[in-house]
């Protein structure tokens, strides 16, 4: 086998030369970085959540859940399914956010959530269990959206 010889010589200068600090300004490492104005907006949390407001438009919600709901009736694949819960955002949304469920803890039956019915103010989640035992299950619920 033969060994390839790669030319170096240009590169590492590039390298250098655009990872270099232009030591003439003052750089602030522990300011959030912004876009255009101020990076976070507002931050805050209720009894539906945690929320985070950005500059740009940007709102995150997010919450810790728990659920001991029956799972109902065998559905495709012989999973079942929960009764549906619903979280209210800490904060709405201007237009349907992106949910993401998960579950997080309790009983190992419960395999994945999911949100349905997903609207500015609130969502509806599910649980997906192997059988339809009753068990209490934690989850964690993430929406990001816009909020103007």
């Amino acid at each position: 086998m033969s060994k390839t010889t790669i030319p170096t010589a240009g590169l590492a200068d590039d390298a250098v030369d655009n990872t270099k600090l232009d030591l003439s300004e003052t750089y602030n490492f522990t300011a959030m970085p912004q876009k255009g104005g101020n990076g976070i907006v507002a931050t805050a949390s209720n009894s539906n959540g945690r929320y985070i407001k950005f500059a740009d438009g940007t709102l995150i919600c997010h919450v810790a859940k728990s659920t001991s709901e029956q799972n109902n009736g065998a559905s495709a694949g012989n999973f079942y399914y929960s009764n549906a819960g619903t979280w209210t955002y800490p904060l709405a949304f201007n237009a349907a956010p992106r949910v993401i469920a998960q579950v997080s803890g309790g009983h190992y039956n419960a395999i994945s959530a999911k949100a349905v019915s997903i609207g500015t103010s609130s969502t509806n989640y599910l649980t997906q269990s192997l059988n339809s035992t009753t068990n209490a299950q934690g989850l964690a619920l993430l929406a990001i959206g816009t909020w103007e």
